[in-house]
């Protein structure tokens, strides 16, 4: 019997729609409704009491039939709504009272905020994200890697003694964490998901997001002599894409992936086991993805001869992780009136000389003696476990010294800047060459040059260049650049959700909203101008 008038339920209010015409209602109702038997009543019922006079004399038969409390709700919903007045068809009065009757929807406003914007996440298995990160105990020679993964890839919220002086200073307290330098791409999906301008539909897609934490996987690999185990997943992903008809119909445009690591631990190219990292980076089948990382490479090229244009570098990840903006003005002000009682600060450790470490060797010696120079030799515990340390020093330091270490940048970059504190380079690769959508193309704005071979050469003095060269104008103005125009893009906000409306101020650099666009943002609104269709 139940079943019969759920039937006949059915079958009246379709007979409805087809003589009245389409209903109109938010796209958001009628998908928020399971595709559930209950589901589907619902929206007949919902249909059978939009309609108007017929719908009167159709809801007593429902009700009669054993019409559920949701009709009669919505029945009443809809007696307590203004009925436009009827008016001859054509009447201008007509349609100017429909549309002020007949408001946009949530939906309808978004559809119109996200035009152009709209971003697909590919749906992986588990085991190229999801699983990562659960499986995060006893990593093979890095231990447990729970605590750096916890909070969204945020890491451990930084908890600081109430007699500890930065407990004041590093606020709000909710928005520092131990964050790990590698986990960019944890961070960035989790951000990513509640970006609200999200579809399922991959026509309407600007463009496709894979969700694939290559450093992660790595990491885990890193030293295992099996060339296999290291290149399994990237092996296992390739197939998967190449299964994907969205894939297969773009062949990887408007793609792109975020790498949590450098470029050099995913470009081996031979299969002894004294070889470094995978082979991602390599494989021809990826070649139109673009490929986001926290720091690229300089001498791989395309098939123009010019340097891989699909290589993206985006800073890495910091302690300050804020919601608003108010928390990054906030923090602006903490920044711009800190005591700055030191010239020059150091905070690093000693590196290999056949890699990049000769001039920070000769910047260690160097900061040591010198009076006008502060230094901290960074081990695990105390710039790792411990980043406040370095914030501290950046606080109050006027410059920072920033040479390359493994290779050519360095997290310090973005620690010192968040601070405040003017950074000192000696190779164009650990910056200049690196950060174009995040740092200014000047980098004499907001940072001083100095040759490295100068210094290993002894022909510049760096502590007397910094202390001699430049004005107190000169310094505010360096700073205030910073403090102004690059910190709020250099921090990853925490992963919270937005409206359309403000992730669209957020992405647009010609809006007069007060939103401050932060590392996320500029990275999206720099993809979309990427893949517009004229730019591929």
């Amino acid at each position: 019997m139940d079943s019969m008038n759920r039937k006949m339920r059915a079958a009246i209010c379709e007979w409805q729609v087809h003589v009245e015409g389409a209903i109109r209602r938010p796209k958001q109702l009628h998908r928020a409704l399971s595709s559930s038997a209950a589901g589907r009543h619902q929206r007949n019922s919902l249909r059978c009491v939009s309609l108007g006079i017929v719908t009167t004399f159709l809801i007593c038969v429902l009700i009669f039939l054993g019409c559920d409390e949701f009709v009669c709700t919505s029945f009443q919903a809809l007696q307590s709504t203004k009925i436009v007045s009827r008016r001859p068809a054509g009447s201008s009065v007509v349609k100017e009272e429909a549309a002020a009757a007949v408001p946009l929807g949530p939906n309808a406003i978004q559809e119109q905020s996200c035009a152009g914007r709209y971003i697909y996440i590919y749906d992986l298995p588990p085991d190229f994200n999801q699983l990562l990160v659960e499986n995060c105990g006893n990593v093979p020679a890095w231990g447990d890697m729970c605590e750096n993964l916890s909070n969204q890839g945020l890491g451990a919220q930084i908890e600081l003694p109430e007699n500890d002086s930065l407990s004041e200073i590093l606020l709000p307290k909710d928005a520092w964490f131990h964050t790990d330098q590698f986990n960019l791409e944890v961070m960035f999906h989790e951000r990513l998901k509640r970006y609200p301008c999200l579809t399922v539909e991959p026509k309407k897609a600007a463009m496709f997001y894979i969700p694939f934490y290559p450093a992660l996987d790595l990491t885990r690999n890193l030293l295992s002599p099996s060339m296999n185990l290291r290149d399994r997943l990237t092996e296992r992903l390739v197939g998967w894409l190449q299964g994907n008809r969205n894939w297969r119909r773009l062949r990887g445009q408007k793609h792109f992936l975020i790498f949590g690591r450098i470029v050099w631990d995913f470009v081996r190219k031979e299969d002894s086991v004294n070889t470094w990292g995978n082979v991602l980076l390599t494989l021809p089948e990826l070649k139109n993805v673009t490929k986001l990382l926290i720091e690229r490479g300089h001498t791989h090229i395309d098939e123009t001869g010019e340097a891989d244009s699909k290589m993206i570098a985006i800073p890495y990840p910091t302690s300050f992780h804020p919601s608003t903006d108010l928390e990054i003005q906030n923090w602006q002000n903490t920044v711009r009136h800190s005591k700055r009682d030191l010239l020059v600060s150091f905070a690093g450790s000693s590196r290999n000389k056949n890699m990049s470490g000769e001039v920070r060797g000769v910047l260690l010696d160097a900061c040591e003696t010198s009076e006008q120079c502060t230094l901290i030799r960074c081990t695990h515990q105390t710039c790792v476990r411990t980043p406040q340390t370095i914030t501290e020093l950046s606080l109050r330091s006027v410059f920072c010294l920033q040479p390359s270490g493994d290779s050519p940048t360095r997290k310090g970059i973005f620690d010192c800047m968040l601070a405040g504190c003017i950074p000192v380079f000696f190779h164009p690769l650990t910056a200049y060459e690196q950060y174009e959508w995040h740092l200014p193309a000047d980098g004499n704005s907001y940072s001083v040059y100095i040759d490295g071979d100068d210094v290993m050469q002894k022909r510049v003095d760096v502590m007397q260049h910094l202390a001699l060269q430049f004005s107190a104008e000169k310094i505010e103005s360096l700073r205030e650049t910073i403090i102004t125009q690059i910190l709020p893009g250099l921090v990853y906000r925490k992963p919270v959700a937005t409206t359309a409306a403000a992730a669209e101020a957020a992405s647009s650099s010609s809006s007069s909203s007060s939103s401050q666009p932060d590392a996320f943002d500029i990275i999206i609104q720099k993809l979309l101008a990427r893949f517009r269709p004229e730019s591929i």
